[in-house]
């Protein structure tokens, strides 16, 4: 934190702005930053000339550590010349923490570097956790990471030392991987490599926890161990590791491969992230032998701690109705959406239905907001389309019209005609050849108010939807979207849809390290499945990460970057899954990159211009 009340004390004043002062040191030393910033402005207001300077300085150094830089920017400039020479050199550190945070980081550290050699030890202090965010923004973690160094050894408290080493691994945390250059400093190599390890596991405190584990087996006399790695070690808070966990899948029966996926994705993320539990059992038991009501009496008779399943939507029905009397439960699909749900019961499943709702989002993001619907007239395609129609419609868009199609449908130009109005340009074109008694060169027009068309089918239905469009529409520019199932690992079936943007699991679409160590420890362990991308793999890996999570504290916000989609806790205790997009080029799925809207780039521009520093003296000023 910077100091500037620190040190200056000007004695003799009277009892009301003394009482006013330590009022708001007291807010400040707890957090309440703003109340801080007013109140010293109070007292500048009503200090004497010598005074009014040290609380000026004292409210601008508030409201930065509030996140407002504006306001502590207007505090700065009013203080008046000639400043106190105990002031100049917070003057400029200050100045040079906003230069930072308003994208200045190269004045920054030119401020910094004109700052006397005798500032105060507690300005020296500041000065390189400054000058240490400076490196970072500039995506130079090294220079970072040793200047924070330099500064731990001004630290003569645990508190102050500790809080330091969490600087360095926010900044490493936030900055992505860093290289480290194999002539560094082991010290410097040893905090670059726990950036590295902990830098992908926002959101996952058991992946962090393995991480942290992992790197201190690699470290083991490194300075973080002293104090940083304990700490969060220590906090236990997000986690809470089952001791007996017993997993109700089909193992037999007409449910067997799905059970069996399940099972192995869950056994495989058990063994990917082994060394961050202790003494964790999984016992599986067949719900295709026992039924699910008896297998999950007798999980709890032999000492289940959390329960994970059953799969079948019935048999999560009857066992809801045990659950209350039972550990937490995480079951493998929904209750329907009129049950009462245990305190103690969370559903996850690979709902379709997120998919819809997803491809409706990116549509909109994209200024997509009129849309035509094809989906097959079965119980599946009208909950499809329900859930694309309900998203698309909250968020402005709408859906012009929908057309059915029957499953085991090849033709489809009866379902596509009628929805882009080419059936009427044929009839106008019939029309005016009967009229004028002879034909004419025709091409058919679609309606024109319409932005993207969204198709529910399997993969065969799929490619023979898309192309069809193509060749009805006679506007190849129309963009398609679908769900999951449109999808196929085949790349050269693929071709026949390629462009078609689809919703699906990260599992199925994305080559990150998280996805290929899945595949590589099914690949170890369970060869002969290697091949299969069964979302069912990823459903269960997920299951197992959110077991800690969910038996931690009930209902408590919850975010997970899975291998089924971004996930998070919702109202009943439902998992909710916001899968990822990919468009199919050259067969394969190319991930879709996260769009930023043009409003919050304006607000950044506007931000750029507003604060920018405009300070009395000192080397940055314009």
């Amino acid at each position: 934190m910077l100091v500037f009340g620190a040190g200056c004390e000007t004695p003799g004043l009277r009892d009301d702005p003394a009482r006013l002062e330590d009022r708001a040191r007291s807010q400040q030393e707890a957090g309440s930053y703003r109340a801080a910033a007013q109140t010293y402005e109070r007292l500048a207001a009503r200090g004497v000339a010598s005074q009014r300077n040290r609380y000026l300085m004292a409210a601008a150094e508030s409201w930065y550590l509030a996140g407002e830089s504006t306001r502590a920017l207007h505090n700065m400039r009013s203080v008046r010349r000639p400043f106190p020479a105990q002031l100049e050199p917070a003057l400029q550190l200050l100045a040079a923490a906003i230069e930072v945070e308003t994208g200045a980081p190269r004045d920054a550290l030119a401020r910094l570097r004109n700052l006397p050699a005798d500032a105060p030890r507690q300005i020296a202090s500041d000065a390189l956790a400054v000058g240490a965010r400076a490196w970072f923004t500039l995506e130079q973690p090294d220079r970072a990471v040793e200047t924070l160094m330099e500064r731990e050894l001004w630290l003569d408290n645990p508190s102050a030392i500790l809080a330091n080493q969490r600087l360095i691994l926010e900044g490493l945390r936030s900055g992505g991987t860093a290289v480290i250059a194999d002539t560094a400093d082991p010290v410097l190599a040893g905090w670059l490599d726990l950036g590295n390890a902990v830098s992908d596991t926002a959101g996952d405190a058991l992946a962090e926890r393995a991480a942290l584990l992992r790197w201190r087996n690699t470290w083991p006399t490194h300075p973080a161990n002293t104090l940083l790695l304990p700490d969060m070690l220590g906090d236990a808070g997000t986690l809470r590791i089952p001791e007996r966990v017993a997993l109700l899948l089909p193992q037999t029966g007409r449910l067997e491969g799905a059970g069996a996926a399940l099972r192995d994705g869950f056994i495989a993320a058990y063994f990917d992230y082994g060394d961050a539990i202790a003494g964790m059992e999984i016992v599986v038991y067949d719900t295709a032998e026992l039924g699910a009501k008896e297998a999950y009496r007798v999980a709890i008779a032999e000492g289940a701690d959390f329960i994970v399943g059953p799969l079948v939507k019935d048999e999560v029905a009857e066992v809801a109705q045990l659950a209350p009397a039972g550990p937490p439960t995480l079951a493998l699909n929904y209750l329907p959406t009129e049950s009462r749900t245990p305190s103690n019961f969370y559903q996850f499943a690979l709902a379709p239905e997120h998919e819809a709702s997803r491809v409706a989002q990116r549509a909109v993001a994209e200024g997509l907001r009129s849309a035509v619907a094809i989906v097959p007239d079965t119980d599946w395609g009208r909950r499809l389309l329900d859930a694309f129609a309900t998203e698309l419609e909250g968020l402005g868009g709408k859906l012009l019209t929908h057309s059915l199609y029957l499953p085991d449908a090849t033709d489809f130009s009866s379902v596509i005609q009628p929805i882009l109005h080419l059936d009427r340009s044929y009839s106008r074109n019939r029309a005016l050849v009967a009229a004028i008694g002879r034909t004419m060169e025709f091409e058919p027009r679609r309606r024109q108010d319409v932005d993207f068309v969204f198709v529910a089918a399997q993969p065969r239905q799929a490619r023979l939807i898309r192309p069809q469009l193509r060749f009805q529409n006679y506007a190849t520019a129309l963009p398609v979207f679908a769900t999951a199932a449109a999808f196929s690992p085949d790349a050269e079936l693929n071709r026949d849809v390629n462009g078609l943007i689809f919703a699906a699991t990260p599992w199925e679409i994305s080559p990150d390290p998280d996805t290929e160590k899945l595949r590589s420890t099914i690949s170890r362990y369970w060869p002969a499945r290697a091949q299969h991308r069964s979302s069912l793999y990823a459903m269960g890996y997920d299951a197992w990460r959110l077991v800690p999570l969910l038996a931690a504290a009930k209902d408590a916000p919850l975010e997970l970057r899975g291998m089924t989609g971004e996930l998070s806790l919702h109202a009943g205790g439902r998992v909710f899954r916001h899968p990822a997009l990919a468009r199919i080029e050259n067969g394969m799925p190319a991930p879709l990159p996260q769009l930023e809207t043009a409003t919050a780039d304006a607000n950044s521009e506007a931000d750029k211009t507003t604060t920018e520093p405009v300070l009395p003296g000192g080397s940055g000023s314009p």
